[in-house]
């Protein structure tokens, strides 16, 4: 069964060879599934594909995580980097800080959660 992933990766390799006419389609397709990643709950400006730096071999998400405290107040902003590499029937995820304070140190147990929808059909 095909995942997210594995659609996003498609989508993403398809725009680099589209005619011009078919641009408009493959991008609202891309769109389509990057509205059924995680948004809201932290991830409160969602994620963006990075469709320039996708493609079969690996599909780049960014995004940002406004992080809390002990006390559930909002405690800074970090911006984060999904690389998932597609998979038959499974992918592999990595995620890495980019900017801000990295709260996870380096466990991003809760990240995997969040992001379980990219195991599902696309």
């Amino acid at each position: 069964m095909k995942t997210i992933i594995n659609s996003i990766a498609e989508l993403c390799e398809w725009r680099k060879s589209v005619k011009p006419d078919y641009e408009a389609l493959c991008e609202s397709r891309i769109m389509e599934l990057q509205e059924r990643l995680p948004h809201g709950s932290g991830f409160d400006c969602g994620c963006e594909i990075k469709i320039a730096n996708s493609g079969k071999k690996q599909v780049e998400i960014e995004f940002g995580y406004h992080n809390m405290n002990e006390n559930g107040s909002y405690d800074g902003w970090t911006e984060y980097l999904l690389v998932a590499t597609p998979a038959f029937g499974d992918a592999d995820i990595k995620f890495c800080c980019i900017s801000g304070v990295d709260h996870f140190d380096g466990d991003y147990s809760y990240f995997y959660d969040c992001f379980d929808c990219l195991y599902h059909a696309g």
